[in-house]
């Protein structure tokens, strides 16, 4: 039966990989950005029949060449650029014209940001794609409403589609406000158009029986995931062309202020536009970027995101976008590259001591005033705010109050002195204040460092200053301490009747949601690494990451350029101090157990849209060179090797066995796992582990990084002896493959690259299949920069 089920499961596989990749093939054309925007840099692939993959330039050229692997409605692709570095692709049709995914550096199809592509032809994605042969039945002026979510809502939305594959889009006043092209049938179409104001949208629809013109919007190249639409008839027999009184309150997708038409024929609707909003008081929201300009003349670009669905508080990455020549001198090799850095962030640090009286929870401002550090708050004519604590309170105490007139001052020291301290005043000083939360990291820039002091937050009253030297010198490294002691927290309360009594236009107000007090420590440690050993060990440790300590232990056995750091502080006694590095720890516990409630400033802090809903903030830096020193004459050895194995459906029977071999590329023999070590059932859909030894006929020198990546690369080969069973001979499926490797140096030292220190697995290519009589073997291939290439299974 096992035979049986196998020939099935190779036929049907066999068709449904073919099917698969003929759902794929041809060419598409897109968008791509990071983090979690699919942005609007040009993304374009050919698939191949035969599995070979291209990606191409906005100038039609071929830049990179790979493979890819279909799976149903699934992919994922590795391609190399024609000048060197390697990236990978995973994506989900979710029509046969229109597919979503993901990419990162190497092989990991994620990490790096989205992407979103079109069936070249089916719609024009960054391209001047003609119509289709016949779209009379879409041709001329249609009006209509469109919503937010599932709703066709009921603001004004009006199209023209011309002859020739243009389009427009209409204010209610008559006027074009915004520009594209469309492509379709008689009875159904796409479309993406660009403001005049800026702003980037798309549309799809069809007419159904009675004529109707029905569809999605969606920001971007996205033809959904922003609301619905709906259009009656044409212009010149529609009402809604020629009475604006039956409009209500209308914006647009991406335009939210372009026109505003009171409501007299029927009762006003509460009107949800890009991102939903309190229409009394609540002003637009604009899809603005805000630029911060930093001291070394670099920026970050900071967008506000209304629908967060980031699961952690912040995630930052770090992506190579060219590698540069390297440089040698002295006896240094330096690795020089460009990078980009993008974060996302929900919860956001505060940085500055002198933000007390403006970070306050209920107080409102425009965002970009806001990260931009101009904390020009936004009054009004507020209604009155409650502010609380849910911190345990002293015997008898209220943990809220409501502020009459809000405002940051009020809030903070007036109100009759129903105020923050008024609440701070109320908590039980033991429920809070007893953790210290240490973290450290290294910075190669000053974004990098402004990042991550701020987590994406104002980046008003922080710079890297003569305490946060960041020049990258071959043999120094700044190591930031951050200490955190949190104390308490308080929170605004969204009125029941919004936050403003009359309507306030200003776009893009936020409130602040939730204040963490406490204090706040951060150190700069110029260290100075003189051996090998510490340097590599530095770059593994705190490189582009957090490290959950205070360093102290790598300090200590390293020489640090000054006996004394200067530390910067935030709610306590003193702005700034000076710590002893071979106390460090030590003293800044001593100096956080000194700061009490009544020192307590902003050390954290999140923000809300005004509909109460918690926003993130979306930061990506400029372009910057990196240069990341490393002693010469380091070699790294093959030290170990370990091979995770994901069985299938059919699990390999107790007494079957396989012997397991990692080979260089020329065929040496370099690690083995013999056949009667597996003597054991690898049960069906679980994971099993099996460690290599190193093969008593290896050489020392094909165990060394460069000669293995000379030689070609690795070969991983699986041997199956197939015991005999009830119904034949045993068989075995397998899925997904993974291989640590850990490479070492001759200090002892982990390899820097997680991928090359056992720290992240390689997932194999293309290693799906099934072991039994025939075939006996497969063989894993990875090439000279240990980039995965394939797998093939064999007789043997």
């Amino acid at each position: 039966m096992k035979k049986i089920t196998f020939f099935l499961f190779l036929v049907l596989g066999l068709g449904a990989t073919l099917l698969a990749q003929d759902s794929f093939t041809g060419r598409w054309v897109g968008t791509y950005g990071s983090g979690t925007n699919e942005g609007s840099s040009y993304y374009s692939f050919m698939f191949n029949a035969d599995g070979s993959f291209q990606l191409y330039n906005n100038a039609n050229q071929v830049i990179a060449s790979g493979s890819y692997q279909a799976n149903g409605n699934q992919f994922s692709a590795t391609y190399t650029y024609n000048g060197g570095g390697s990236y990978s692709v995973g994506g989900t049709l979710e029509s046969s014209n229109v597919m979503r995914g993901s990419w990162g550096s190497g092989t990991n199809t994620s990490g790096g940001g989205r992407w979103v592509m079109n069936r070249s032809g089916s719609m024009p994605v960054n391209m001047n794609a003609a119509p289709a042969s016949n779209t009379s039945g879409l041709t001329g002026r249609w009006t209509g409403t469109y919503g937010s979510g599932s709703q066709e809502g009921s603001s004004y939305y009006s199209f023209m589609f011309n002859a020739d594959g243009s389009f427009q889009l209409y204010s209610s006043a008559g006027q074009v406000i915004a520009n594209g092209t469309y492509t379709g049938s008689p009875s159904q179409f796409s479309a993406t158009y660009s403001y005049t104001t800026g702003g980037t949208y798309s549309v799809a629809g069809a007419v159904d029986g009675s004529g109707t013109l029905r569809g999605t919007w969606g920001s971007n190249t996205n033809t959904s995931g922003g609301g619905r639409w709906v259009m009656t008839g044409k212009p010149a027999n529609s009402p809604l062309a020629n009475n604006a009184n039956l409009i209500t309150k209308a914006s647009t997708p991406g335009n939210p202020n372009v026109r505003s038409i009171s409501n007299t024929g029927r009762p006003a609707k509460n009107i949800n536009n890009v991102f939903p909003t309190n229409t009394n008081t609540a002003g637009p929201y604009l899809n603005t970027v805000k630029e911060i300009r930093l001291n070394d003349g670099r920026k970050i670009s900071v967008q506000m995101n209304r629908n967060p669905s980031l699961g952690q508080d912040f995630v930052m990455n770090k992506n190579t976008t060219q590698q540069l020549p390297s440089e040698q001198k002295d006896g240094w090799t330096t690795e020089v590259k460009k990078v980009r850095i993008t974060a996302e962030s929900k919860s956001f640090m505060n940085a500055s001591q002198n933000n007390s009286i403006n970070i306050v929870p209920g107080a409102v401002y425009r965002f970009e005033d806001f990260v931009g550090g101009s904390l020009n708050e936004i009054t009004g004519n507020r209604n009155p705010i409650r502010i609380y604590t849910d911190n345990t309170l002293k015997p008898g105490a209220t943990g809220g109050v409501t502020i009459n007139a809000p405002a940051a001052y009020e809030i903070y020291q007036g109100n009759g002195g129903q105020n923050i301290g008024a609440i701070r005043n109320s908590i039980y000083e033991s429920s809070g204040g007893s953790n210290i939360i240490f973290q450290s990291f290294s910075s190669n820039s000053e974004a990098e460092l402004t990042l991550k002091v701020t987590a994406g937050g104002s980046y008003g009253g922080f710079s890297a200053n003569g305490s946060y030297n960041l020049a990258q010198n071959k043999n120094r490294v700044y190591l930031t301490i951050d200490a955190v002691k949190k104390m308490f927290t308080i929170k605004a309360e969204k009125p029941t009747n919004g936050f403003f009594a009359s309507p306030d236009n200003t776009p893009n107000k936020v409130y602040v949601k939730e204040v963490d007090y406490g204090t706040r420590i951060l150190a700069n440690v110029e260290i100075i690494l003189e051996d090998r050993k510490d340097i590599v060990n530095f770059k593994a440790n705190y490189e582009g990451t957090f490290k959950a300590d205070a360093g102290t232990e790598f300090i200590n056995k390293t020489k640090v350029k000054n006996e004394t750091v200067n530390a910067y502080i935030i709610g306590g006694p003193l702005n700034l101090t000076t710590i002893s590095k071979d106390k460090l720890e030590e003293e800044i516990r001593t100096l956080l157990a000194s700061c009490t409630f009544q020192h307590a400033q902003p050390i954290s802090y999140r923000l809300g849209d005004m509909d109460g809903n918690t926003i993130s903030t979306v930061s990506a830096t400029d372009e910057i060179t990196e240069r990341i020193s490393t002693p010469d004459n380091l070699q790294y050895r093959l030290s170990q090797v370990q091979v995770e194995i994901q069985t299938g459906e059919d699990n390999k029977d107790a007494k079957s066995q396989v012997s397991l071999g990692l080979y260089s590329g020329n065929g040496r023999i370099l690690f083995e796992q013999g056949a009667t070590n597996t003597a054991s059932e690898f049960a069906a859909n679980q994971p099993v582990s099996v460690g290599l030894v190193r093969h008593p006929h290896s050489v020392e020198d094909d165990l060394l990084m460069n000669n293995i990546s000379q030689a070609g690369g690795l070969r991983l080969r699986f041997f199956f002896w197939p015991t005999q069973i009830v119904l034949g001979r045993d068989a075995w499926s397998i899925g997904e493959v993974k291989l640590k490797l850990f490479f070492v140096d001759q200090n002892g030292t982990p390899h820097p690259n997680p991928l090359l220190n056992g720290s992240r697995p390689i997932t194999l290519k293309n290693t799906t299949g099934m072991l039994h009589d025939n075939p006996r073997v497969l063989e894993c291939y990875l090439d000279g920069k240990f980039t995965p290439t394939t797998s093939t299974y064999r007789a043997n």
